[in-house]
């Protein structure tokens, strides 16, 4: 995102990861690597953007941690961020593409990607995390579907909005998001899969900055720069909000893909 506003949009509204995905990450790691100590990895978090995927890396415990994104604008965000706690002094933010990691070849325990790998160029990215990955080391996939409201008038609304008022704005890629990245190859064979669907409560204005996160709104200002889309959704959310905040649910997944030893 080369949008200094849509960096800050991403970081205050988009959702966090449970920390299953952390400790799954790490369980799975201590399976494969020589050492089971976490303390003793590296890892890259590539597309880090404004740093939500780079957390779910801290929890797995590393010694190392480059967050590499192309944005210079998520970077700045992620750094400003981070700057703020002596805790995050094993974080390093590049400024680097997916497809051309400045990392030495076999040097890593761990690459992964939150959110981002429908992004890729998977025929450069794959044989670049090939490189850097050391035998036995593990690329992790992971991210959220699209948020199901509780509210089913509620969640009528929001269809409406992701199905009709954005329908020629969104990527192609999108539709591996939708389905959870069952449609996206891994690296390796050996690959294990998990699910977990995490209920979430959000009031109006943060929904609204979600929606405001998304790749395809941003797409639909730029070509619409005098719309009231979200407003006149505003307007709808709270006639029906008989009650703050809304509840609703995201399903978050999680693909590990471990190179042979």
């Amino acid at each position: 995102f080369d949008s200094a506003s849509h960096a800050r949009v991403y970081a205050q509204f988009r959702p966090t990861y449970p920390s299953s995905i952390s400790e799954t990450i790490k369980s799975v790691l201590r399976r494969t690597r020589v050492h089971s100590d976490s303390s003793q990895w590296t890892g890259v978090d590539v597309a880090c953007g404004s740093g939500q995927s780079t957390q779910v890396l801290q929890k797995v415990n590393l010694k190392k941690i480059y967050a590499l994104d192309i944005s210079e604008e998520q970077v700045k965000q992620a750094r400003e961020a981070f700057s703020k706690s002596p805790e995050n002094s094993s974080v390093e933010f590049l400024v680097s593409s997916a497809e051309s990691m400045p990392q030495d070849s076999s040097s890593v325990d761990l690459v992964a990607c939150g959110q981002a790998l429908h992004w890729f160029d998977l025929e450069k990215f794959y044989p670049e995390v090939d490189r850097v990955l050391r035998p036995g080391g593990c690329f992790a996939a992971f991210g959220y579907g699209n948020l199901e409201m509780k509210d089913p008038l509620v969640e009528n609304v929001i269809q409406k909005f992701y199905s009709d008022t954005l329908k020629d704005f969104w990527s192609t890629q999108e539709h591996h998001v939708e389905q959870l990245y069952h449609t996206l190859p891994m690296p390796y064979k050996t690959i294990e899969r998990f699910d977990v669907v995490v209920d979430h409560e959000m009031s109006t204005s943060s929904l609204i900055g979600y929606l405001k996160s998304w790749s395809a709104y941003q797409t639909y200002c730029k070509k619409n720069p005098d719309n009231h889309a979200l407003e006149d959704l505003q307007e709808k959310l709270t006639a029906l909000a008989t009650e703050e905040p809304f509840k609703l649910s995201f399903p978050f997944f999680l693909l590990v893909s471990t190179k042979p030893s």
